[in-house]
Protein backbone atom coordinates (compact mmCIF):
# COMPACT_ATOMS: atom_id res chain seq x y z
CA UNK A 1 0.00 0.00 0.00
CA UNK A 2 1.08 3.83 -0.78
CA UNK A 3 2.80 4.96 2.30
CA UNK A 4 0.68 8.15 4.03
CA UNK A 5 0.45 11.30 2.13
CA UNK A 6 1.42 13.21 5.02
CA UNK A 7 4.85 11.30 6.08
CA UNK A 8 5.87 12.18 2.57
CA UNK A 9 7.59 15.88 2.85
CA UNK A 10 11.80 15.28 3.26
CA UNK A 11 11.86 11.84 1.47
CA UNK A 12 13.04 10.80 -1.49
CA UNK A 13 11.04 9.22 -3.79
CA UNK A 14 11.63 7.81 -7.48
CA UNK A 15 8.71 8.41 -10.34
CA UNK A 16 8.67 6.51 -13.27
CA UNK A 17 10.88 6.18 -15.14
CA UNK A 18 12.27 5.89 -11.80
CA UNK A 19 14.35 9.29 -11.49
CA UNK A 20 14.85 10.41 -7.85
CA UNK A 21 13.91 13.71 -6.19
CA UNK A 22 13.35 14.50 -2.99
CA UNK A 23 9.76 16.03 -1.55
CA UNK A 24 10.25 19.25 -0.92
CA UNK A 25 6.66 20.58 0.07
CA UNK A 26 3.18 18.89 0.01
CA UNK A 27 0.48 21.07 -1.55
CA UNK A 28 -1.46 23.11 0.66
CA UNK A 29 -3.75 24.83 -2.32
CA UNK A 30 -1.29 27.87 -2.35
CA UNK A 31 0.89 27.98 -5.12
CA UNK A 32 2.61 31.57 -4.73
CA UNK A 33 5.71 31.97 -5.52
CA UNK A 34 5.91 28.48 -7.67
CA UNK A 35 7.09 29.56 -10.86
CA UNK A 36 7.00 26.43 -12.86
CA UNK A 37 2.97 26.71 -11.96
CA UNK A 38 2.39 30.32 -12.30
CA UNK A 39 -0.10 29.29 -15.22
CA UNK A 40 -2.44 27.21 -12.51
CA UNK A 41 -5.43 29.32 -11.42
CA UNK A 42 -6.40 26.94 -8.73
CA UNK A 43 -5.53 24.92 -6.11
CA UNK A 44 -3.32 22.45 -6.12
CA UNK A 45 -4.99 18.89 -6.60
CA UNK A 46 -5.26 16.27 -3.80
CA UNK A 47 -2.08 14.59 -3.85
CA UNK A 48 0.36 17.28 -5.36
CA UNK A 49 3.81 17.62 -4.44
CA UNK A 50 6.62 19.65 -5.41
CA UNK A 51 9.54 17.47 -6.15
CA UNK A 52 13.23 18.88 -6.16
CA UNK A 53 15.41 17.00 -8.61
CA UNK A 54 19.39 17.21 -8.05
CA UNK A 55 21.54 18.62 -10.63
CA UNK A 56 22.35 16.20 -13.10
CA UNK A 57 25.87 16.32 -14.20
CA UNK A 58 26.50 13.77 -16.58
CA UNK A 59 23.15 14.96 -18.52
CA UNK A 60 23.94 18.56 -17.85
CA UNK A 61 20.87 19.70 -16.27
CA UNK A 62 20.51 22.08 -13.70
CA UNK A 63 18.75 21.39 -10.18
CA UNK A 64 15.15 21.76 -10.92
CA UNK A 65 12.00 21.78 -8.81
CA UNK A 66 8.04 20.41 -10.75
CA UNK A 67 4.71 20.18 -9.17
CA UNK A 68 3.46 16.57 -9.68
CA UNK A 69 0.10 14.34 -8.18
CA UNK A 70 1.17 11.27 -6.66
CA UNK A 71 -1.91 8.76 -6.87
CA UNK A 72 -1.96 5.83 -4.27
CA UNK A 73 -2.90 3.27 -7.22
CA UNK A 74 0.29 4.32 -8.83
CA UNK A 75 2.45 3.26 -6.31
CA UNK A 76 5.15 1.03 -6.85
CA UNK A 77 3.85 0.67 -10.57
CA UNK A 78 5.60 0.45 -13.99
CA UNK A 79 3.08 2.89 -15.39
CA UNK A 80 3.09 6.67 -16.09
CA UNK A 81 3.41 8.55 -13.46
CA UNK A 82 4.14 5.79 -11.22
CA UNK A 83 6.04 6.61 -7.60
CA UNK A 84 8.09 4.45 -5.10
CA UNK A 85 10.81 5.65 -2.63
CA UNK A 86 14.63 5.03 -3.56
CA UNK A 87 16.65 2.82 -2.44
CA UNK A 88 18.25 5.57 -0.23
CA UNK A 89 14.92 6.08 1.72
CA UNK A 90 13.89 2.58 1.77
CA UNK A 91 17.08 2.06 3.62
CA UNK A 92 16.49 4.81 6.12
CA UNK A 93 12.48 3.26 5.93
CA UNK A 94 14.16 0.10 7.50
CA UNK A 95 16.48 1.62 9.78
CA UNK A 96 13.95 3.20 11.66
Amino acid sequence: AAPGFASLEGKTIEEYIWCSAEVVEIADGNLEGHEEVAEVQDPAPWGAVRLRFPEDVVRNEPEHHVLFVLKPTDWNREVHLGWRFDSAQLDRESAK
